[in-house]
This record gives structure tokens, sequence and C-alpha cells, in this order.
């Protein structure tokens, strides 16, 4: 029994499926005139770099993987490029903005730069630190990157300079013990050994460590898939909330899809479908009226 089998991870089948139920939606998108070309090409890149990982496994002959590779990059040359930008000059908007007469504007912000090193330091990204106002309000990105520059804080120096044959070795001993750990799973434990190295370089080497493992983990990925709603009330979205069913709340919610719009929010203490349908029918009724009385 080999290590994927041990491991129950999917096998190349999946992988295959994958791809061609990747194409097919690339397909059908440019078919329905909604293709985006942009990320259409991300996307059967990706196909090729996980077509190229199953070179050498046994479930798959050399010939017919060639010969799929040789497809899809004929299916990548027929699609459409990139939008062009025209070629009018843009107009400078700020061109006759008048200076403030009465100073610089509002105060700067007081940022703890301790703090902020402390947290880049355990690991949280630029990004998390001021989206999630871990400084104690939310920021927007780029002023903490300016406060990065004006205190001469170099991002980069935080992660290790350990030798890839070296990192290498401690990626390959844990995905032998740990063959379904993700590229974040071995990032994690890697800090746990005081190496803190990037998410990119951590994915390349388990890639080249284990390139089978990692077709067969990208095949059980969440596919997202893009839809338009023609109108409102064309699609609801109805979900429940159960963050509070340990004192017994549950919310019960529904949203138009084209205007956004909240039909009904309820917050009750039973699961049951009758329930949960009288809140729909509840949310129809008083939608139907409010309409009537604006017509």
């Amino acid at each position: 029994m080999n290590r994927l089998q041990r491991s129950h991870q999917p096998t190349v089948s999946s992988v295959l499926d994958r791809i061609s139920n990747t194409l097919r939606g690339i397909k059908r998108q440019y078919s329905a005139n909604t293709l985006e070309p942009e990320a259409a090409h991300r996307q059967v890149d990706e196909v090729l770099r996980n077509l190229t990982r199953l070179e050498g496994s046994d479930s798959l002959p050399d010939a017919d993987l060639k010969r799929a590779i040789r497809s899809v990059k004929e299916f990548k040359e027929n699609l459409p490029h990139h939008k062009e930008t025209s070629e009018e000059p843009e107009l400078n908007r700020y061109g006759q903005t008048i200076p403030n007469q009465f100073g610089k504007g509002r105060n700067q912000l007081d940022i703890d730069m301790t703090k902020f090193q402390q947290l880049l330091q355990l690991g949280f990204t630029v990004k998390q630190i001021a989206e999630d106002g871990l400084l104690g309000g939310v920021i927007h990105v780029n002023t903490l990157y300016r406060k990065l520059k004006e205190n001469n804080i170099q991002i980069r120096s935080s992660f290790s300079n350990m030798p890839d044959d070296e990192l290498q070795g401690l990626i390959s001993d844990y995905n032998r013990d740990h063959p379904n750990a993700g590229a974040l799973e071995v990032q994690a434990y890697l800090k746990t050994k005081g190496v803190n190295v990037q998410r990119q370089r951590c994915r390349d080497i388990l890639g080249r460590v284990d390139p089978l493992g990692t077709a067969t983990r990208w095949s059980c990925t969440i596919q997202r898939r893009q839809y338009s709603v023609p109108t409102a009330n064309s699609v609801w979205h109805v979900d429940t909330h159960h963050s509070l069913i340990r004192w017994g709340i549950i919310v019960q919610g529904g949203i138009d899809d084209h205007s956004r719009l909240i039909p009904f929010l309820r917050a009750s203490n039973f699961q049951h479908i009758k329930g949960y349908c009288k809140v729909f029918c509840s949310g129809c009724e008083e939608l139907w009226s409010t309409q009537q009385n604006t017509c």
C-alpha cells in the first residue's frame, strides 16, 4: 500500500476530474460571453502546473500525460488575451487641486511601533494588522507600510535565511509523517521550530518534495464559480447561523442576490423546517405588502 492510499488522499483521477471541470467552466464562460481573460489564464496556468506534478505517477502513462499537457497549452493559446487599455490619455482630475492653506490636515495616527514589530514577529501580516484593528483600530494598509518605511523596518529581515537544502529537509521529514499537511500547516510547523519563511517559498519547496500530494490536495479545494443575476427576486440566498446555539438562539435570514435586500432576518429558538418555512413566508408577505404600498 503506497503513501497516498495510507493517508486516504484523493487519487490521480480526482485531479483529472478537477482539471476537466475547470476547462469546461472556462469554455462555458467563453460561450456565454462572460469570460474574464486574466482569471482564465490564471486557472489554465494552475492546470498546467498540476499536470506537470503528475509526472512519474504510475496511474497515468507518460504519453497520455504529455498529450494532455500539449492539449492544455493549445487551449491556452486560443484564449483571448488581456483587454488592452485605451490609448487616450487619462484625465488628471487632481491637477487643479488647491493646497490646504490651514496646514497638513488631520493629525497623524499615533502607532505603537514596538507593538507593531511584535505582531510582525508573531507572524501577522501587515494586511491582517491593518484590517483586523490589532493596533487599536482599523488602519489603512498603506499607512502601515508608510510607517515601516519611515522607521526603516524591513519585513524581509524577519524571515529566516535558512538555505533551501536544509529547509527542504525539514519539510520532507514533516511531510513523511503528515502527508495530508498543506503549505499553511507546514509553515506553522516551521514556526514552532523557530523558522519563519515566506508562504510562497514554503509552497514551492512542498511542491518539489511531494508533487503528487500537492496536486491531489489542489483537486479538493473549493472551486468558486462566477454567475450573474439578471433582476431582483431572481435568486435568494437563505441560511441559518448557529453561533448562539448554546443559548438556544438560532438566526435565520435571507438576502436578495441582485439588490442585496434582506427580506427576512429573525432570531428564534427552533430549528425545525416548518418554523423556518414560517419565517420565510412571513418575509415574503412583508416584502410583497411593501411593494404593493410603494406602487
